[in-house]
């Protein structure tokens, strides 16, 4: 059969002009193909949720940080890359000794964020991840000096001087701690320096906004929390606040939390 089959295809393509293409469907098939072997399944792209071994439960009950959520080390080059971002943005930062701790925590390479612009950082900085500083300059960038301009218009239409953003209060960036300081629960982002909490707002021409629960205030301090509140999620992954849960009735928790199908978590 195989030997016809062949002939008829010799044929077939003997009789075509040069320039033709020889149809597969007039071809003559044999009645019963042999037998291919499956092909490999392909390697599953999900999101790496699998549940683990039941002898390797006693080390997962164990570790207090859930790799799934931890932003992954910069390389080299993505390094390289973030700093001139930071230098784009004009972010006034340093180099530091690279941050240890037990248990998960710590991090390298570690930064100085002291300013981004005019902005500062309280009165010494904050230490955090060069993509947590990229996030936060971003932030500062295009969500809050632009509803800080919101400020000065309420305020000159009042009859004042315009608004300028000059400063961020915020607290402790690293922290070697669970998530909300319990005793249980996954290891929080300020251990890692990829999250920092934001307290309040300093401005020249106005009285500071401090991070508290306004919803249902109607005030001009409601609408700039939430812009920047709003515009927070654009840079991070993660953003909690005031009405979120007891926790942060008092400060902006923002984080860069590396999750799967890049979720965002703005609450």
């Amino acid at each position: 059969m195989r030997a016809l089959v062949f002939i008829a295809l010799l044929t077939a393509l003997a009789a075509a002009p040069a320039s033709a293409q020889v149809d597969i469907d007039d071809l003559p098939t044999p009645e019963t193909a042999p037998e291919r072997p499956e092909a490999d399944a392909a390697p599953d792209d999900g999101d790496g949720d699998e549940t683990a071994p039941e002898d390797d439960a006693a080390a997962q009950e164990e570790t207090i940080v859930d790799a799934e959520d931890i932003p992954p080390l910069p390389v080299i080059a993505e390094i390289e890359g973030c700093e001139a971002r930071l230098d784009e943005l004009d972010v006034r930062y340093r180099k530091v000794d690279p941050v240890d701790g037990d248990n998960g925590c710590g991090f390298s390479p570690a930064y100085r964020v002291e300013a981004v612009g005019d902005v500062a950082l309280g009165a010494s900085g904050s230490t955090m991840r060069c993509e947590t500083a990229l996030a936060f300059a971003l932030w500062i960038r295009q969500g809050v000096i632009p509803a800080t301009r919101g400020l000065s218009r309420e305020a000159r239409v009042a009859g004042g001087q315009g608004v300028r953003l000059t400063g961020i209060r915020h607290g402790p960036s690293y922290a070697c701690r669970r998530r909300n300081n319990q005793p249980t629960g996954k290891l929080s982002h300020h251990a890692i320096g990829a999250a920092i909490d934001v307290t309040g707002f300093e401005f020249e021409g106005r009285e500071p906004i401090p991070v508290q629960p306004r919803a249902g205030r109607g005030t001009i301090e409601e609408a700039f929390q939430r812009a920047v509140r709003a515009s927070a999620c654009l840079s991070f992954s993660t953003v909690l606040g005031p009405g979120s849960d007891e926790y942060h009735d008092d400060h902006l928790h923002l984080d860069i939390a590396s999750r799967s199908s890049r979720y965002r978590l703005c609450q």
